[in-house]
Formats: C-alpha cells, sequence, structure tokens
C-alpha cells in the first residue's frame, strides 16, 4: 500500500513540472522549403518593451537557437536581399492554477468537500515570426509556452531558450539543395 502510494506520488509531482509546450502555424500557400535567405527584423526603438526580459543576453540566446535551427536545415543569413524575416517576442504573464486534491476527499463537520490547492507561477511564452520580404506578409509562426519559474542560472536559461526553439523548428521544412 506505501508502495502504491509513493509511486502514485511521484507520478503526480512529475506531472507538476515545467512542461514545454510548443506550436507551429503556417500559410499553406507557401511552401518553406523554397527560400534560402534570412535575416533578422529591425525592432523599431520606440516600442515599450520590458526590460526584465528583453535583455541583450536574451537577444543572443534566442537569435543563435533561432539562427543554429535554420542553418542545420540549410538556410542562410544575410544582409543583402533576404527572403525571410525573421523576428521574436516575450510573453510573460503571473498565473494562477487551483487544483483539485488528487487523493480523496476532506471530511469537514457536516460535510463531504474536496480540497482546492492554489498555485501561482509565471508563465513565459516564445514566438518567432517568419515574413516573406516580397510581399511583406506572416508566413510562418511558431511558439513555446513553459513554467519560467526557478530559471536563474544562464545555463539554465540558455538551455531552455534552445529547447524551445529546437521543438518549435522540428517541423519546420529542411530547405532542398
Amino acid at each position: 500500500m506505501r508502495t502504491m502510494l509513493f509511486l502514485m506520488s511521484v507520478v503526480w509531482l512529475a506531472s507538476c513540472g515545467p512542461s514545454l509546450r510548443v506550436q507551429t502555424d503556417c500559410d499553406p500557400d507557401y511552401d518553406l522549403w523554397t527560400y534560402a535567405t534570412f535575416d533578422w527584423a529591425h525592432v523599431d526603438s520606440s516600442v515599450v518593451r520590458n526590460p526584465a526580459y528583453y535583455t541583450e543576453m536574451n537577444d543572443r540566446r534566442i537569435k543563435e537557437a533561432v539562427m543554429r535551427q535554420l542553418s542545420k536545415k540549410g538556410y542562410q543569413l544575410t544582409n543583402e536581399n533576404p527572403n525571410l524575416l525573421i523576428q521574436y517576442h516575450l510573453v510573460v504573464e503571473d498565473k494562477t492554477m487551483v487544483a483539485t486534491e488528487p487523493f480523496g476527499y476532506v471530511y469537514g463537520p457536516y460535510w463531504m468537500r474536496t480540497q482546492q490547492n492554489v498555485y501561482h507561477y509565471t508563465q513565459g511564452t516564445l514566438i518567432i515570426d517568419i515574413t516573406d520580404t516580397r510581399i511583406n506578409q506572416l508566413i510562418w509562426r511558431g511558439w513555446a509556452v513553459s513554467d519560467v519559474d526557478g530559471l536563474t542560472s544562464p545555463k539554465e536559461i540558455t538551455a531552455r531558450v534552445h529547447a524551445a526553439v529546437r521543438k518549435m523548428f522540428d517541423s519546420f521544412p529542411q530547405r532542398k539543395k
């Protein structure tokens, strides 16, 4: 009995760990593998961004991860007439989750009721947009959502960024030679 309770606790705690959810969307009218070059879009300096997350260090982490994935797929970085422009966005929000006690009920003085636990956490979303420079239209978007509480060391942050970008670009087409 104790072994069963221990195993159930481990499974439940493991499910509470930081998960990385990734999705992509693309315009079906465009064959992404036909493009060859990319560059980073210039960000309008008048746009106010959260300085806690839009740092030079995060900028380097994200750009390095994206360039690594695109290079692996045969795309080349260029400043002169690129086919694609890349831009990213960061969204960080405080979230609350209410979970019902999974192991049974708490018996109150007059009736039986379930126990509820409230958890507060910080959720980060990385969005990567790819635009066709000829028509100036978004043709691909990928986004990754993850719990970012506890990411304190540069190594952990870099690893999470690289994992998110890698998972996003898993579905990005390989460039044909």
